[in-house]
């Protein structure tokens, strides 16, 4: 295409007035409106000055416009053209430009998908642990970007991610998934690491407050088991004591019974010997006044005495008698004479029982009356 030289032929234009004579004019009649004062007496011809100046004001103003007006009517019929000359210009330029842009987003779009290919290929699948959005950047689809520059940044970008991923996973948290999710919404680590160390910080307090809860409930269970087994220990000494004071009675009652069922039976046998010993006697007295050649003297009772009391009693030959065995009597071949006394014995039942004691370890029969 040939270069086209736009030719303008132009003249200066100059524009004069009488600048400098209303300027002198002007500077000395503001000087007095400047010293003016308002007062009340003057109010009125004070707003009349403002209307004059501002009259004279616009009077300029409008002098100004209408001379602008008048200046810029070649510049505006200059400026119609050269627009017109522009956009001939610009119709081939927008369809070309359309060309080049549709060219360099098909560019960037296969650059993009290349480096998507890569991206996948990297991450093998687990796209979950590095988004491409989060790795991807608008400076990769610059014409002066190299694929191996786009590389190198997925490669750090998915190493750095691995990295503080597995010093999550190190932790072995029970919040590694809010975690994570901080450390994707963030992609500091730092952060990550503060929920983690927070939760610790908190599960530790909670452990240590349950702990203390466990200890005090033990301690309180210990007590009270300890009060249980006291209160059953006293209850089964109670109830031993009781049975054994039962059994104390019992035993008691049925040695009470014993004695009773003895005594009387005894007492029978006393009766019934004394009974015998009454026969004999009276038999034996029978025979004595038959055959013995002495007084026989009756047995006299003393006032107070539970037995009677023979006077002078004489006592006849052994094998004269045929004595019969008895409760009183020793139950083997004695070695002097056996014979029956009667004793009033007074004294407490224990002065009695060490009578009896000492009776049978003599080898004394004898029976309670």
């Amino acid at each position: 295409m040939n270069e086209l030289q736009v030719i303008v032929t132009q003249k200066p234009a100059e524009i004069s007035f009488n600048f400098d004579e209303i300027k002198q004019s002007l500077s000395e009649q503001m000087e007095i409106y400047k010293s003016m004062e308002v007062t009340e007496e003057v109010l009125a011809e004070r707003k009349k000055d403002i209307a004059t100046l501002r009259k004279i004001a616009k009077a300029i103003d409008d002098k100004r416009k209408e001379v602008k007006s008048n200046y810029m009517i070649p510049y505006e019929e200059f400026e119609k053209k050269a627009k017109e000359l522009v956009e001939i210009i610009n119709e081939p330029i927008e369809l070309i430009n359309k060309q080049v842009k549709e060219f360099d987003e098909k560019q960037k779009a296969e650059k993009r998908q290349k480096a998507f290919d890569y991206y996948l290929q990297k991450m093998g699948g687990q796209s979950e642990t590095l988004e491409f959005e989060e790795v991807f950047k608008d400076s990769w689809l610059n014409v002066n970007t190299s694929f191996k520059s786009i590389k190198n940044d997925i490669d750090t970008a998915l190493s750095d991610r691995l990295a503080d991923l597995e010093a999550i996973a190190a932790r072995k948290s029970e919040v590694e998934e809010k975690a994570i999710a901080v450390y994707k919404q963030t992609k500091k680590l730092s952060d990550a690491m503060k929920i983690i160390n927070d939760y610790d910080i908190q599960k530790k307090a909670i452990l240590e407050a349950e702990e203390r809860r466990i200890r005090a409930e033990e301690e309180r269970r210990k007590r009270e088991e300890e009060r249980k087994a006291r209160e059953e220990q006293e209850r089964l000494s109670r109830e031993q004591r009781e049975r054994e004071l039962a059994a104390e009675r019992e035993r008691q009652s049925e040695i009470d019974r014993i004695r009773a069922e003895e005594r009387a039976k005894v007492q029978e046998e006393v009766c019934r010997q004394q009974e015998e010993i009454r026969r004999r006697e009276e038999s034996q007295r029978v025979i004595e006044k038959e055959v013995s050649p002495f007084p026989i003297v009756e047995e006299v009772d003393f006032p107070g005495s539970p037995f009677p009391v023979i006077a002078d009693e004489t006592p006849f030959p052994a094998e004269e008698v045929k004595k019969e065995e008895s409760v009183f009597e020793v139950k083997h071949t004695p070695v002097s004479q056996v014979t029956t006394v009667r004793y009033m014995v007074k004294g407490t039942e224990e002065q009695h029982k060490q009578v009896e004691k000492i009776l049978s370890e003599l080898g004394v029969q004898f029976a309670k009356l």
